[in-house]
């Protein structure tokens, strides 16, 4: 990791707090002390790489490593990773973020909220306009970080978008997290997934499912759709 964040830390010395499990991982919350002094809360993703109980499409592994190839404002980063023989377990660690879309969404006072009619004359209120301001700028962070994951020169497809693999921290800025199913060319959550995973054909395009996934989040913005 070449990361100017990156964090040389031992994780078997740190207190851990699970946040949240997965299929085959555990996410964990920890304070750690950098250069003597200061404090900074990371998150910690672990996860077995046993042959007998690893399997696709789950892969730790391969999530290190196409965050390890990843910068973008967007996109949680990496800040260092572990890897114990004896226990066949792989940690690897990430700045904290407080806050998920999901969150937001659950909220009375932001979603589900009606479309703000261009055609009314007496304009938008000031909690329309709030509304939209925060809206816009959530997706259009959203969909820079899948463009970013898109262009030509990565061909990766997250695979599994959705609310609560959105974080956002106190100023504002959206982190996609969560690359467990991700997929690059070269080499989700049943609801939030496009017909043609939901039906399991042996062939599909993997991006067109990011562009579902979208759709079906942002969807959530103006209706009291829950999936």
């Amino acid at each position: 990791m070449d990361s100017p964040d990156a964090l040389n830390i031992d994780p078997s010395q740190l207190q851990l707090e699970t946040i949240a499990e997965g299929v085959v991982s555990v996410v964990s919350r920890a304070t750690v002390t950098c250069d003597g002094q200061q404090t900074r809360v990371i998150a910690v993703k672990s996860s077995t790489i046993h042959e007998d109980y690893v399997r696709e499409p789950h892969d730790i592994v391969k999530e290190l490593r196409i965050l390890a190839s990843l910068s973008h404002p967007n996109v949680v980063s990496i800040l260092g990773f572990k890897i114990n023989r004896k226990t066949e377990n792989l940690k690897f660690w990430m700045p904290f973020v407080q806050y998920r879309l999901s969150d937001l969404l659950s909220t009375l006072n932001f979603s589900p909220h009606p479309l703000v009619s261009l055609m009314d004359s007496s304009g938008p209120t000031p909690k329309e306009q709030r509304f939209v301001v925060l809206a816009k700028s959530i997706m259009f962070q959203v969909i820079c970080a899948v463009a970013y994951l898109h262009d030509p020169s990565r061909k990766i497809a997250h695979r599994d978008i959705k609310p609560t693999n959105i974080l956002l921290t106190e100023t504002g800025y959206v982190k996609l997290i969560d690359f467990g199913i991700s997929w690059r060319e070269h080499d989700d959550e049943a609801p939030y997934r496009a017909p043609e995973l939901l039906f399991g054909p042996r062939t599909y395009d993997a991006s067109a499912i990011d562009l579902w996934s979208l759709g079906t989040t942002f969807a959530e913005f103006f209706t009291s759709l829950r999936l």
